[in-house]
């Protein structure tokens, strides 16, 4: 899952834009470079545009594994998480996604466009 980031520092908000097909190491290797970056603090409000994401192995059992692979990034804080999810499929996994998240420190919301889950990002 090769993502771009884009760092907007007057908005404080990291943009990831993924393509190709989703693995847990994959993600797990993401948030090492967002964790690790000088560029920008760990913890900030992040928007995942998942447009291009094969989502043709992501499940429930996929889900939970990203879950707990995120729990092993404390670094992440409070930050607030916009997905970017346009398509229906795309839309209700990461509904459960979102669902299925709830217990950890993160706000996750789903959006099917960029300037809805931009807005979200921005208020307090």
């Amino acid at each position: 899952m090769p993502v771009n980031f884009e760092y907007d520092k007057e908005k404080n908000i990291l943009y990831c834009y993924c393509k190709g097909p989703a693995t847990v190491e994959e993600f797990k290797s993401v948030m090492t470079t967002i964790i690790s970056s000088t560029e920008y603090p760990p913890d900030l409000n992040t928007l995942w545009d998942v447009k291009g994401v094969d989502f043709s192995t992501v499940d429930k059992k996929f889900e939970e594994q990203l879950i707990f692979a995120r729990e092993h990034f404390p670094e992440r804080g409070a930050s607030k998480i916009a997905i970017i999810a346009p398509d229906d499929l795309r839309y209700g996994m990461l509904r459960m996604y979102q669902a299925l998240s709830g217990g950890l420190p993160q706000e996750v919301q789903v959006f099917r466009d960029n300037a809805d889950g931009e807005k979200w990002l921005l208020t307090e």
